[in-house]
Protein backbone atom coordinates (compact mmCIF):
# COMPACT_ATOMS: atom_id res chain seq x y z
CA UNK A 1 0.00 0.00 0.00
CA UNK A 2 1.37 3.31 -1.04
CA UNK A 3 1.01 6.83 -1.56
CA UNK A 4 2.80 8.95 -4.30
CA UNK A 5 2.54 12.25 -4.76
CA UNK A 6 2.77 13.63 -8.60
CA UNK A 7 1.18 16.76 -8.22
CA UNK A 8 0.52 19.88 -5.66
CA UNK A 9 -2.63 18.35 -5.26
CA UNK A 10 -2.66 14.86 -6.80
CA UNK A 11 -1.82 11.35 -5.58
CA UNK A 12 -1.24 8.21 -7.06
CA UNK A 13 -3.11 5.14 -4.95
CA UNK A 14 -1.52 1.66 -4.90
CA UNK A 15 -3.06 -1.29 -2.76
CA UNK A 16 -3.33 -5.65 -3.02
CA UNK A 17 -6.15 -7.07 -2.31
CA UNK A 18 -7.25 -10.69 -2.36
CA UNK A 19 -3.90 -10.98 -4.44
CA UNK A 20 -5.07 -8.34 -6.97
CA UNK A 21 -3.43 -4.97 -7.20
CA UNK A 22 -5.54 -1.92 -7.05
CA UNK A 23 -4.28 1.68 -8.43
CA UNK A 24 -5.78 5.11 -8.37
CA UNK A 25 -5.16 8.78 -9.04
CA UNK A 26 -7.14 11.05 -7.29
CA UNK A 27 -6.83 15.06 -6.42
CA UNK A 28 -6.93 16.06 -3.12
CA UNK A 29 -5.57 18.43 -0.51
CA UNK A 30 -2.02 17.14 1.20
CA UNK A 31 -3.49 17.44 4.29
CA UNK A 32 -6.48 14.73 3.60
CA UNK A 33 -4.67 12.48 1.73
CA UNK A 34 -4.09 9.98 4.12
CA UNK A 35 -7.85 10.26 5.21
CA UNK A 36 -8.70 9.68 1.05
CA UNK A 37 -6.57 6.97 0.99
CA UNK A 38 -8.00 4.73 3.72
CA UNK A 39 -11.57 5.69 2.29
CA UNK A 40 -10.58 4.55 -1.13
CA UNK A 41 -8.96 1.37 0.05
CA UNK A 42 -12.29 0.56 2.06
CA UNK A 43 -14.23 0.89 -1.33
CA UNK A 44 -12.01 -1.37 -2.78
CA UNK A 45 -12.94 -4.02 -0.37
CA UNK A 46 -16.22 -3.64 0.17
CA UNK A 47 -16.74 -3.04 -4.42
CA UNK A 48 -14.62 -6.05 -4.80
CA UNK A 49 -16.35 -9.18 -2.97
CA UNK A 50 -15.47 -11.17 0.21
CA UNK A 51 -13.59 -14.30 -0.55
CA UNK A 52 -12.33 -14.76 2.86
CA UNK A 53 -14.37 -15.87 6.19
CA UNK A 54 -16.43 -12.69 7.57
CA UNK A 55 -14.72 -11.23 10.12
CA UNK A 56 -17.78 -10.27 13.12
CA UNK A 57 -19.14 -14.02 12.16
CA UNK A 58 -15.33 -15.44 13.96
CA UNK A 59 -15.25 -12.97 16.44
CA UNK A 60 -18.18 -14.90 17.80
CA UNK A 61 -17.18 -17.76 17.26
CA UNK A 62 -14.05 -16.78 19.11
CA UNK A 63 -15.71 -15.76 21.87
CA UNK A 64 -17.92 -18.74 22.43
CA UNK A 65 -14.50 -21.28 22.20
CA UNK A 66 -13.52 -18.03 25.02
CA UNK A 67 -16.59 -18.87 26.93
CA UNK A 68 -16.33 -22.56 27.23
CA UNK A 69 -12.37 -22.47 27.44
CA UNK A 70 -11.26 -19.71 30.04
CA UNK A 71 -12.53 -19.03 33.47
CA UNK A 72 -15.51 -16.80 33.64
CA UNK A 73 -13.50 -13.14 34.57
CA UNK A 74 -10.99 -13.53 31.69
CA UNK A 75 -14.46 -14.37 29.16
CA UNK A 76 -16.31 -11.59 30.31
CA UNK A 77 -13.37 -9.46 29.50
CA UNK A 78 -12.77 -10.65 26.27
CA UNK A 79 -17.06 -9.91 25.68
CA UNK A 80 -16.37 -6.47 26.18
CA UNK A 81 -13.34 -6.49 24.02
CA UNK A 82 -15.01 -8.33 21.06
CA UNK A 83 -17.91 -6.10 21.05
CA UNK A 84 -16.06 -2.93 20.62
CA UNK A 85 -13.92 -4.81 18.01
CA UNK A 86 -17.04 -5.83 15.94
CA UNK A 87 -18.54 -2.18 16.20
CA UNK A 88 -15.00 -0.55 15.23
CA UNK A 89 -14.96 -2.70 12.02
CA UNK A 90 -17.23 -2.72 9.10
CA UNK A 91 -19.34 -5.87 8.98
CA UNK A 92 -18.90 -6.71 5.82
CA UNK A 93 -15.17 -7.12 6.26
CA UNK A 94 -13.38 -10.30 5.68
CA UNK A 95 -10.90 -11.99 7.79
CA UNK A 96 -8.12 -11.23 5.41
CA UNK A 97 -8.99 -7.72 4.67
CA UNK A 98 -7.80 -5.92 8.21
CA UNK A 99 -5.04 -3.87 7.20
CA UNK A 100 -2.64 -2.26 9.82
CA UNK A 101 -4.09 0.98 9.22
CA UNK A 102 -7.44 -0.24 10.70
CA UNK A 103 -5.74 -1.51 14.01
CA UNK A 104 -3.81 1.76 14.29
CA UNK A 105 -7.33 3.56 13.69
CA UNK A 106 -8.73 1.59 16.51
CA UNK A 107 -5.68 2.45 18.46
CA UNK A 108 -6.17 6.12 18.24
CA UNK A 109 -10.24 6.01 18.55
CA UNK A 110 -9.56 4.41 22.25
CA UNK A 111 -7.58 6.81 22.96
CA UNK A 112 -9.73 9.50 22.18
CA UNK A 113 -11.65 8.04 24.89
CA UNK A 114 -8.69 9.00 27.46
CA UNK A 115 -8.22 5.27 27.96
CA UNK A 116 -4.78 4.12 29.68
CA UNK A 117 -1.90 2.02 27.22
CA UNK A 118 -2.74 -0.94 29.62
CA UNK A 119 -6.06 -1.18 28.36
CA UNK A 120 -6.13 -0.64 24.72
CA UNK A 121 -3.28 -2.95 24.80
CA UNK A 122 -5.70 -4.83 26.31
CA UNK A 123 -8.02 -4.11 23.62
CA UNK A 124 -5.24 -4.82 20.57
CA UNK A 125 -4.03 -8.15 22.25
CA UNK A 126 -7.63 -9.67 22.01
CA UNK A 127 -7.37 -8.79 18.44
CA UNK A 128 -3.95 -10.69 18.45
CA UNK A 129 -4.72 -13.65 20.37
CA UNK A 130 -8.24 -14.06 18.17
CA UNK A 131 -6.06 -14.31 14.97
CA UNK A 132 -3.96 -16.74 16.33
CA UNK A 133 -6.95 -18.82 17.68
CA UNK A 134 -7.76 -18.30 13.44
CA UNK A 135 -4.22 -19.71 12.32
CA UNK A 136 -4.53 -22.03 14.38
CA UNK A 137 -7.76 -23.51 13.04
CA UNK A 138 -6.30 -22.57 9.16
CA UNK A 139 -9.06 -19.67 8.37
CA UNK A 140 -5.95 -17.51 7.29
CA UNK A 141 -2.06 -17.51 7.51
CA UNK A 142 -1.71 -13.89 9.19
CA UNK A 143 -1.92 -12.45 11.78
CA UNK A 144 -1.92 -8.19 10.99
CA UNK A 145 -1.48 -7.17 15.12
CA UNK A 146 2.13 -8.48 14.59
CA UNK A 147 2.83 -5.34 12.46
CA UNK A 148 1.32 -2.81 14.97
CA UNK A 149 3.33 -0.70 17.46
CA UNK A 150 1.51 -0.90 20.30
CA UNK A 151 1.13 2.01 23.06
CA UNK A 152 4.09 2.15 25.79
CA UNK A 153 2.97 1.10 29.11
CA UNK A 154 3.81 3.33 32.25
CA UNK A 155 4.76 0.82 34.59
CA UNK A 156 3.23 0.77 38.03
CA UNK A 157 5.44 0.00 41.05
CA UNK A 158 4.09 1.22 44.66
CA UNK A 159 4.76 0.18 48.09
CA UNK A 160 1.99 1.76 50.29
CA UNK A 161 3.36 2.60 54.11
CA UNK A 162 2.82 0.77 57.03
CA UNK A 163 0.16 3.53 58.63
CA UNK A 164 -1.44 3.65 54.91
CA UNK A 165 -1.91 -0.16 54.73
CA UNK A 166 -3.35 0.22 58.63
CA UNK A 167 -5.77 2.94 57.65
CA UNK A 168 -6.99 1.24 54.20
CA UNK A 169 -7.75 -2.10 56.16
CA UNK A 170 -9.25 0.27 59.16
CA UNK A 171 -12.06 1.73 56.47
CA UNK A 172 -12.68 -1.27 54.90
CA UNK A 173 -15.43 -3.47 55.63
CA UNK A 174 -17.32 -6.48 54.71
CA UNK A 175 -15.99 -8.27 51.39
CA UNK A 176 -13.77 -5.48 50.63
CA UNK A 177 -11.32 -5.88 53.39
CA UNK A 178 -11.51 -9.95 52.98
CA UNK A 179 -9.87 -8.94 49.67
CA UNK A 180 -7.66 -6.58 50.72
CA UNK A 181 -6.17 -8.83 53.01
CA UNK A 182 -5.89 -11.86 50.43
CA UNK A 183 -4.23 -9.60 48.07
CA UNK A 184 -1.92 -7.73 50.52
CA UNK A 185 -0.57 -11.19 51.59
CA UNK A 186 -0.89 -13.14 48.30
CA UNK A 187 -0.41 -10.73 45.38
CA UNK A 188 -3.21 -12.72 44.04
CA UNK A 189 -5.45 -10.85 41.02
CA UNK A 190 -8.96 -9.45 41.51
CA UNK A 191 -10.20 -12.58 39.32
CA UNK A 192 -8.35 -15.32 41.05
CA UNK A 193 -9.43 -13.61 44.90
CA UNK A 194 -13.23 -13.64 43.42
CA UNK A 195 -13.26 -16.99 42.43
CA UNK A 196 -11.38 -18.56 45.24
CA UNK A 197 -13.22 -21.32 47.34
CA UNK A 198 -12.58 -22.55 50.77
CA UNK A 199 -11.53 -26.16 49.48
CA UNK A 200 -8.34 -24.43 47.44
CA UNK A 201 -7.51 -23.38 50.78
CA UNK A 202 -5.42 -26.16 53.11
CA UNK A 203 -4.84 -25.10 56.70
CA UNK A 204 -2.72 -28.15 57.39
CA UNK A 205 0.31 -26.72 54.87
CA UNK A 206 -0.56 -23.39 54.97
CA UNK A 207 -0.76 -23.30 51.14
CA UNK A 208 -3.50 -21.58 48.65
CA UNK A 209 -3.91 -23.31 45.53
CA UNK A 210 -4.85 -21.74 42.44
CA UNK A 211 -5.87 -24.29 39.92
CA UNK A 212 -4.99 -23.37 35.95
CA UNK A 213 -8.07 -22.65 34.54
CA UNK A 214 -8.23 -19.45 37.57
CA UNK A 215 -4.98 -18.31 36.61
CA UNK A 216 -4.04 -15.42 34.02
CA UNK A 217 -1.00 -17.20 32.95
CA UNK A 218 -2.89 -20.90 32.72
CA UNK A 219 -0.47 -22.39 35.01
CA UNK A 220 -1.39 -23.97 38.89
CA UNK A 221 0.18 -21.68 41.46
CA UNK A 222 0.47 -22.67 45.23
CA UNK A 223 1.30 -19.48 47.50
CA UNK A 224 2.09 -19.88 51.06
CA UNK A 225 -0.21 -18.05 53.65
CA UNK A 226 1.51 -15.60 55.53
CA UNK A 227 0.93 -15.71 59.84
CA UNK A 228 -0.98 -13.26 59.54
CA UNK A 229 -3.31 -14.34 56.16
CA UNK A 230 -3.99 -17.34 58.23
CA UNK A 231 -4.94 -16.60 61.31
CA UNK A 232 -7.32 -13.91 59.58
CA UNK A 233 -8.69 -16.85 57.24
CA UNK A 234 -9.27 -19.25 59.77
CA UNK A 235 -11.29 -16.58 61.64
CA UNK A 236 -13.33 -15.85 58.48
CA UNK A 237 -13.73 -19.43 57.41
CA UNK A 238 -15.07 -20.43 61.43
CA UNK A 239 -18.66 -18.41 60.28
CA UNK A 240 -18.97 -19.23 56.36
CA UNK A 241 -19.06 -23.18 56.99
CA UNK A 242 -21.43 -23.45 54.12
CA UNK A 243 -20.04 -20.90 51.43
CA UNK A 244 -18.57 -22.40 48.31
CA UNK A 245 -16.58 -19.09 47.83
CA UNK A 246 -14.55 -17.47 50.27
CA UNK A 247 -16.04 -13.96 48.46
CA UNK A 248 -19.63 -13.93 48.09
CA UNK A 249 -21.06 -10.64 46.54
CA UNK A 250 -24.79 -10.74 45.72
CA UNK A 251 -24.44 -9.63 42.49
CA UNK A 252 -21.84 -9.22 39.95
CA UNK A 253 -18.62 -9.58 42.22
CA UNK A 254 -16.10 -7.70 39.63
CA UNK A 255 -18.62 -4.45 39.87
CA UNK A 256 -19.47 -4.74 43.54
CA UNK A 257 -15.94 -4.90 44.40
CA UNK A 258 -15.31 -1.88 42.00
CA UNK A 259 -17.66 0.19 43.55
CA UNK A 260 -17.11 -0.79 46.99
CA UNK A 261 -13.18 0.06 46.13
CA UNK A 262 -13.81 3.26 44.98
CA UNK A 263 -16.36 4.13 47.86
CA UNK A 264 -12.91 3.52 50.25
CA UNK A 265 -10.65 5.66 48.45
CA UNK A 266 -12.90 8.42 48.89
CA UNK A 267 -12.34 7.93 52.49
CA UNK A 268 -8.59 7.77 52.93
CA UNK A 269 -7.24 10.63 54.12
CA UNK A 270 -3.98 10.16 51.97
CA UNK A 271 -4.35 10.27 48.05
CA UNK A 272 -2.04 7.80 45.49
CA UNK A 273 -1.71 8.99 42.20
CA UNK A 274 0.54 7.16 39.55
CA UNK A 275 0.98 7.96 36.06
CA UNK A 276 -1.95 9.94 36.59
CA UNK A 277 -4.20 7.30 37.56
CA UNK A 278 -5.66 6.89 41.10
CA UNK A 279 -4.78 3.68 43.49
CA UNK A 280 -6.29 0.65 42.23
CA UNK A 281 -7.07 -2.60 43.48
CA UNK A 282 -4.75 -4.16 41.38
CA UNK A 283 -1.80 -2.05 43.41
CA UNK A 284 -2.13 -4.06 46.33
CA UNK A 285 -0.72 -6.95 44.05
CA UNK A 286 2.68 -4.47 43.33
CA UNK A 287 2.88 -4.03 47.22
CA UNK A 288 2.89 -7.74 47.68
CA UNK A 289 6.01 -8.02 44.98
CA UNK A 290 7.59 -4.92 46.69
CA UNK A 291 7.90 -5.89 49.81
CA UNK A 292 8.76 -9.38 48.76
CA UNK A 293 11.88 -8.02 46.81
CA UNK A 294 13.10 -5.76 49.57
CA UNK A 295 12.58 -8.97 52.08
CA UNK A 296 15.43 -10.12 49.92
CA UNK A 297 13.25 -12.47 47.68
CA UNK A 298 14.51 -13.46 44.37
CA UNK A 299 12.75 -12.34 41.04
CA UNK A 300 12.26 -16.19 40.14
CA UNK A 301 10.53 -16.45 43.18
CA UNK A 302 8.21 -13.35 42.91
CA UNK A 303 7.81 -14.46 39.45
CA UNK A 304 6.53 -17.59 40.54
CA UNK A 305 4.14 -15.72 43.47
CA UNK A 306 2.48 -13.66 40.81
CA UNK A 307 2.02 -16.18 37.81
CA UNK A 308 4.02 -13.92 35.91
CA UNK A 309 4.53 -16.07 32.60
CA UNK A 310 7.87 -13.91 31.11
CA UNK A 311 10.34 -12.63 34.05
CA UNK A 312 10.36 -9.26 32.12
CA UNK A 313 7.22 -8.37 33.86
CA UNK A 314 9.15 -9.46 36.98
CA UNK A 315 11.93 -7.52 36.06
CA UNK A 316 10.44 -3.93 37.35
CA UNK A 317 11.19 -5.13 41.12
CA UNK A 318 14.71 -5.82 40.02
CA UNK A 319 16.21 -2.72 41.76
CA UNK A 320 14.49 -3.32 45.07
CA UNK A 321 16.60 -5.01 47.17
CA UNK A 322 17.95 -4.82 50.57
CA UNK A 323 21.97 -4.55 49.26
CA UNK A 324 20.76 -1.71 47.16
CA UNK A 325 19.48 0.10 49.73
CA UNK A 326 22.09 -0.56 52.12
CA UNK A 327 24.05 0.79 49.09
CA UNK A 328 21.78 3.78 48.75
CA UNK A 329 22.48 4.34 52.73
CA UNK A 330 25.97 4.08 52.41
CA UNK A 331 25.98 7.64 50.42
CA UNK A 332 25.78 9.47 53.76
CA UNK A 333 28.83 8.56 54.83
CA UNK A 334 30.32 10.37 51.72
CA UNK A 335 27.77 13.10 51.73
CA UNK A 336 27.85 14.40 55.13
CA UNK A 337 25.55 17.82 56.22
CA UNK A 338 25.83 20.30 58.73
Amino acid sequence: MTIKKQDKNKFAFDMRHMGRRYRKVLSCSPSLVKEVYRKWCNEVIANHGVESYKLTFLLDEYLKWSINNKNLYYSKQEKLYVKTLKNHFPSHFGLDEVKRFHIEDLINKLKKKNLSASTINKYVGTLGYFYNWCIQREYTQHNPVVKCKLPLQNERVISLMQNEISELLERAEGHLKDAIVIALNTGMRRGEILSLKWTQINFETRFISLEASQTKGKTRRDIPMTDTLYEYLLKLRSGKVKQDTVIQYKDNKVNELKKSWNTLRKKLSFEIKINGLPLRFHDLRHCYATYLRMSGANLNDIQYLLGHKDVKTTQRYAHLTPATIETVNNISKVIKIG
